[in-house]
């Protein structure tokens, strides 16, 4: 089952092939792509659509919190 966002001439979406491959599709008006996704791309795509999601929903005066242990945020700070 595609995931579609947009409207009718603008849409993006997301297809599982029956041998496992994971397709990007993207339309604009009469113009269609297909794209096949690596397994990094997919990670890659879901950190973004979770950030997105964390950006849209989150109260105005929230942080985001790091999942990283304080240790590697102090190192990485310091880097």
């Amino acid at each position: 089952m595609p995931i579609r966002f947009g409207v009718d001439a603008n849409q993006f979406s997301l297809r599982k092939r029956t041998d496992g491959q994971i397709l990007a599709e993207f339309q604009h008006q009469e113009s269609f792509e297909r794209v096949p996704l690596s397994s990094l791309q997919l990670y890659e795509l879901e950190i973004l659509a979770q950030y997105a999601l964390h950006r849209a929903f989150e109260p105005a005066n929230a942080s985001v919190r790091s999942q990283l242990p304080p240790q590697s945020v102090t190192a990485a700070q310091t880097a």
